[in-house]
């Protein structure tokens, strides 16, 4: 018979919170939840409504998911088996940061790239890697995808007045297309 998944521990934690926190990719192995094959593929074993009840749970302390625990520590594997079982990269912790923002303040460039592909980023995602933060109250009213199709006019028409700025975002936007191409293409 399986483990019990669903209880928290007085922080909030579930036992995919405390695995991620941990980097043990093989506890979620060992309590047969993820059923990871040698390839480290994950094809759960229980059904996805009861994986997806705990998958996003936030931890009571930074209001952390799994997902950002290991976006936070540079934990690939896990943060694969997180996004091929559901995890939402646009969840935000208790200081409203994504675990892809996490990715980027903790220097994990990999991670990074590799939430964007897999889930939906936000445009403070987008910011974040090019540094412009502060240019947030500017995109407003335009979404990821939108931002995406932004070139250097637009942006200026939009409100960045400055060369350097527009360049920089420019720039991490080319990267993110070309990234999500090279992918597509593999």
């Amino acid at each position: 018979m399986g483990a019990e998944i669903t209880p928290m521990d007085h922080l909030g934690k579930t036992f995919l919170t405390v695995a991620a926190e941990n980097q043990n990719l093989k506890a979620l192995s060992a309590l047969n939840i993820t059923g990871l094959t040698s390839t480290q593929e994950a094809k759960p074993k229980i059904s996805y409504k009861t994986i997806r009840s705990i998958i996003n749970t936030q931890e009571y302390t930074h209001g952390y998911t799994p997902l950002m625990y290991s976006a936070s520590q540079g934990d690939i594997e896990m943060a694969k088996a997180l996004l091929r079982l559901g995890a939402d990269t646009t969840m935000q912790d208790a200081k409203g940061r994504t675990a892809i923002e996490l990715s980027i303040l903790n220097g994990f460039k990999t991670i990074y790239w590799m939430l964007q592909f897999y889930g939906k980023f936000t445009i403070q995602d987008v910011l974040a890697e090019a540094g412009l933060e502060k240019y947030t109250g500017l995109f407003a009213n335009t979404t990821s995808e939108e931002l995406l199709l932004m070139d250097d006019n637009d942006l200026k028409k939009l409100g960045m007045k400055l060369l350097g700025p527009r360049k920089k975002l420019t720039l991490t936007i080319e990267k993110i297309k070309e990234y999500k191409k090279s992918v597509m293409n593999q």
